[in-house]
Formats: C-alpha cells, structure tokens, sequence
C-alpha cells in the first residue's frame, strides 16, 4: 500500500513485450539482515546507507509481482535521449556514494525525483516534499509536468492473476482447479474431462498457476512442485484450444488517481447527555479503510499523526481528543486458494471515556490484533479478530490498564462512492477496579469526489454495563 518506485530504461525502438528485458535503477537501504523493530527504528532516523543500483527489470518484476504478490504501474515519461543518457552519467557517477536513508523524507521516491531533475533541469519535484515523500504522491507530482507521461500501464502481479481466473470460475470449477493443483485428481479426471475444451484448459492453467504460488509461498517442495508442473503443462499442450479466460482488466483509477494523501475534516456530533460539539481532524497521511477507494486496495489502512480536536458549546473550551501517531489495518479475505492473517495495530494519546478516576485524562494507548477475513459476498469484507490493548495514566490503577477481547466488523463497498463499516467489540480488563469496555457503531463514507467526502458514525462505547451514545458527522478535504 504504501509502495516503492524505481526508474527503468527502455531502449530506443523496444516493444511492450520486451520490457522485462530493460534495466531498473532502484534506490534503497541497505539494511543487510535486520528485520523487526530494530529495522523500522533505523530506518525512520536515517540509521542505514542508501545507495543506487542497476539490476534487471525481471529481477524486481519477480520480487514484487510473483514472491510479494504487489502489482505494477508503470509510467512511461516523454524524456528525451540526451536527458536519459545525463541521467545515467550521474547515476554512474555517484557509483559506490550514499546518503542516510530516511524512510519518511529521503527515501526511495525522493531520490528517484533528484535523478529525473539531473535529467530535465527545469523540473522542480523535490521541492514539493519538505516533510515526507509518499510513492504515490512523487508519482502524482511527475506525472503532473506537462507533456511529461506518454502512457501509463498495469502490470497485475501473479496472485492478481490467479485471483481473477478464479472470478470466472463457478464453485464446482474452482474446487476442481484446486484438487488438481494438490495432486489429489488428475488431468483426466472424468468432471474435467467432461468439461468444453477451452474451459479445460483454463483450469489446468489456473493450476499451474496455482502450483507454482506455492511453490513461491514455500507451501510445495521444490520436486513435487515440478512434477506436477509437467504434468499439467503436458496436459495442457494437448488441447489445440485458447483456454477460456480473459485479461486481468485494469483498474479504472491509477495509483495516482486516487484521493490525496493529506486530510482535514470539519463536522460536529452529540452525544446521548445532550453535550454537543464540533470537530476538527487533521492527518497528513494516508489512507483508512472507508476513504474514496479509486487507486487503493480494499480492506487496508495507514493514518500517520491523525489529530481530533473538539470544541463544546457549554464549557466553550477546545479539547484534544486523540493523536493517533499510527494505525495499521490490514483486512484481506481467505478463500480456498489464498489464506492470509488479518491484522491490526495503533499506537498514540486519547482522552479516557470510562468511569473511574482517570476519567477524561489523557492516556497512552498501544493496541493491536490479528484475526481473519472473508468475502461472504462481492465488496464485502466480514473479519474477527482478538485484540490486546494497553493504556498508561497517572490515575489508572496500578498506573496500566490492560484489556483483552474479541471484535468483529463487516466492511461494505455497495458502491465505488459508498462504504460502511459496521463493527462491534468487547474487551475485559484485566484489573477488576476497572469495567470492561464495549464499542459498537456504523461508520459510512459518501465520496463527493476525489477530493471531498462525507463521513457519518452512529454507535455506543464506553463502560460496558452504561456505554454512551454518541453522533458525528463531518466533511472531510482532502489535499
């Protein structure tokens, strides 16, 4: 979601098909084996090297398409001969050079922008990055010069692939693919061999396909995996037929299509005591799940320093309600086929809102859980997770508060400018002078545009056994 960009050379007269064959200049750090905490700490406060390196394009299309499942868009620039080959004399000239890699300001998408500036001199695109520099933001920036973008292509990655073969298939098809991606029928199974010969041949494509994602995932070994490759591509090749199965079509909305990554939102609400208010919400960056979908993937969210203040009209005082320094959701349905974990983290400071002494303070807060997804029907999204929250006041007791608990929600897209979130939790806490906590409530998006949506909630939360109402609605810019 958040994304990486890399330049690649195309040689003068090269046809679509050959592009794999070009170079890629990609720019990163260089973190040799560190992962987990230690790798983000670094890498937020330029604690790595980052340097330039030339590769081919295949290499980067196999890492991102086929082993991390991500598609590609590539965006074809109008730069002439002379400013490519000033491109690469610099590229070449900053050789084994490097600069501390910062993954907010410094990162790859910047540098990536300093190169197209040592190729075209008149471009100014750095400038516009004083703070932070999102992929899809850089891009958005270049592809805004005049003149500059000749084309724009999808390349989907192989999981994308498999996910929409499967799209055409109806439930007995699907099974049937998937038995025989196992090895547990073969190629002349009577069901398939009763089948149209092009429809068979699109499952004995899905197959192979399909094999060849877990041998990627590690789910096949090696030999098993290319026996049963064989096996089907030799199948396969006897059926003198195109396989019943179309393209995998392009999004309608680009990357850089989609709504800006800056938010501020102006609204108001009221809560079941008759205390009403007004809202502001500021959140420099990214996405959450409910946001003009176009250019974003479903069921994912990234919020950087998302800030809510509230005015109320009978104290006439103006309250910070929350700073959420970061919130990560990732919500990707199971199927048969593909069985990924949800998950779900966020971390910052918000007022308490349960009985207690701690009651309206600020507190700490740092929660998170996983769980699991499904699709029950199209642009739906149901998940459960179990879920662990810590909060940390003075007046709490014993200073900590820890809840533990299930939560449930349904994600709806009925529409591309609609979205609901319908979502419910319940959390027992863990030091019984504290009530357990319940959160329940409808959350939807009315996209007006690509830059301006209204948002409406509608729940209850707080203690368990006296949750209040509350009522909000806001407009929300986004720049």
């Amino acid at each position: 979601m958040f994304g990486h960009t890399l330049l690649r050379i195309d040689r003068r007269g090269q046809g679509e098909r050959a592009r794999l064959h070009s170079y890629a200049i990609n720019y990163g750090a260089m973190t040799g084996d560190e992962n987990g905490m230690v790798f983000a700490i670094k890498g937020l406060v330029g604690g790595y090297p980052g340097t330039y390196s030339v590769m081919p394009y295949y290499e980067k299309v196999k890492e991102y398409s086929d082993l991390e499942s991500r598609d590609i868009w590539e965006y074809q620039l109008n730069l002439t001969p002379a400013e490519i080959r000033r491109l690469l004399m610099h590229v070449w000239e900053m050789g084994q050079e490097y600069a501390d890699y910062f993954f907010f300001d410094e990162n790859c998408s910047y540098q990536l922008l300093s190169l197209l500036e040592v190729a075209r001199p008149s471009l100014n695109l750095t400038d516009e990055f004083k703070l932070w520099a999102i992929p899809a933001d850089t891009v958005r920036t270049v592809v805004s010069q005049s003149g500059l973008l000749k084309q724009a292509v999808y390349r989907p990655s192989a999981r994308a692939g498999i996910g929409h073969r499967l799209s055409l298939l109806d439930g007995a098809q699907r099974d049937l693919a998937y038995r025989l991606a196992l090895g547990d029928i073969t190629s002349d199974d009577p069901a398939i061999a009763a089948l149209p010969p092009a429809r068979r041949a699109a499952l004995l494509e899905l197959a192979y396909e399909y094999v060849r994602h877990r041998y990627r995932e590690r789910d096949e070994k090696r030999d098993a995996a290319a026996q049963r490759s064989l096996a089907l591509l030799r199948a396969r090749s006897q059926i003198p037929v195109d396989a019943d199965a179309t393209p995998v079509p392009t999004p309608e909305t680009r990357p850089d299509q989609g709504h800006a990554s800056a938010m501020i939102s102006v609204g108001g609400g009221i809560t079941d005591d008759d205390r009403s208010f007004i809202e502001l919400r500021l959140r420099p960056s990214y996405h959450d799940l409910l946001d003009p979908q176009g250019g974003f993937v479903p069921g994912t969210q990234i919020s950087f320093l998302d800030l809510r203040l509230r005015y109320f009209k009978d104290k006439h005082t103006v309250n910070l309600e929350s700073l959420t320094v970061l919130e990560i959701q990732s919500l990707t349905p199971r199927n048969q086929f593909f069985k990924p974990f949800s998950f779900r983290f966020d971390t910052g400071i918000e007022r308490f809102r349960r009985s207690g002494a701690a009651r309206g303070d600020f507190t700490g807060f740092a929660g998170g859980g996983g769980g699991l997804s499904y699709a029950p029907w199209d642009g739906a999204i149901l998940s459960g997770f179990a879920e662990g929250r810590i909060s940390g006041a003075a007046d709490l007791p014993n200073k900590v508060l820890v809840d533990l608990g299930p939560s449930l929600g349904l994600l709806y897209y009925p529409k591309p400018w609609w979205a609901l979130h319908l979502q419910g939790r319940y959390h027992f806490a863990l030091d019984h002078s504290t009530k357990d906590y319940l959160e329940t409530g409808l959350e939807q998006s009315f996209a007006l545009s690509r830059w301006l949506a209204l948002r409406t909630e509608t729940g209850v939360k707080g203690d368990a056994d006296d949750p209040f109402l509350e009522l909000r609605a806001a407009l929300r810019v986004y720049f």
